[in-house]
């Protein structure tokens, strides 16, 4: 749901190149710049429309919407469901509210935010609610609200053949969620009433389920987008990304 939230630090190693490789539109920054976070910042915003259909040349997916294959949800009361086939948008209108960049230590840190955040996919599900057992499938609605997510990722060196390569061996996220609206759709075989207590239900459990959502999206997330920032460190050298 914060799918965008380390996106802009995966693409950083790019930002920063002066090489013919590195595509044309990338605006780049110089380690040595005295205000390199702000200009990394810049860059991440003049890449968001490109960022919103995605660069197939580096092999990075649109960012809205994104597509998650699954998620898992722990809705509460012992309710464990599942997403699927999961389409997620709003993620063009982020907002980069911190970015710190430590090129000597290797660290990026960003701070981004973004309003809304709308998934549409399918649920699975198989529960007992009230002693009345939950098993079944269908259209799922779930609206996140005000997503704030803080992350940092970890950049490492190595020599080969003369060259130093860069990539990118770990990230870290967090993802607040400060409001969310959760519909499971033909539930009880599509029993109206049965469905809106159920549903009603699923919404009082705010602060458990976001306490669990949470870490759910943020693993989907560094699982799909910290590859994606290798992929990018291996169009060009350390010092190709970074020049003096």
């Amino acid at each position: 749901m914060k799918f965008i939230l380390i996106q802009f630090i995966a693409i950083a190693a790019a930002l920063v190149s002066v090489d013919a490789i590195i595509p044309s539109y990338i605006r780049t920054c110089s380690r040595n710049d005295k205000h390199m976070s702000a200009c990394v910042k810049s860059s991440v915003e003049n890449l968001r429309p490109i960022l919103i259909t995605g660069i197939p040349e580096l092999d990075v997916p649109p960012i809205d919407p994104l597509h998650l294959d699954e998620l898992e949800l722990n809705l509460g009361r012992g309710i464990n469901a599942k997403g699927v086939n999961l389409k997620l948008k709003g993620g063009k209108n982020f907002r980069i509210e911190d970015v710190q960049v430590d090129v000597k230590a290797d660290t990026y840190s960003f701070v981004v935010s973004i309003p809304e955040i709308i998934a549409e996919g399918n649920y699975t599900i198989d529960a007992t609610i009230a002693s009345i057992p939950l098993k079944g499938h269908g259209p799922l609605l779930l609206v996140a609200k005000s997503i704030v997510g803080r992350g940092q990722l970890h950049g490492k060196k190595a020599f080969k053949g003369g060259q130093t390569l860069y990539w990118f061996p770990e990230m870290s996220l967090e993802v607040k969620i400060a409001d969310y609206d959760i519909k499971l759709m033909d539930l009880f075989k599509g029993n109206k009433a049965l469905g809106e207590v159920t549903n009603n239900l699923l919404n009082e459990e705010k602060p458990e389920v976001i306490l669990s959502i949470a870490p759910a999206i943020e693993k989907a997330l560094i699982n799909r987008i910290l590859p994606t920032a290798n992929k990018i460190c291996t169009i060009a050298t350390f010092d190709e990304l970074f020049p003096e």
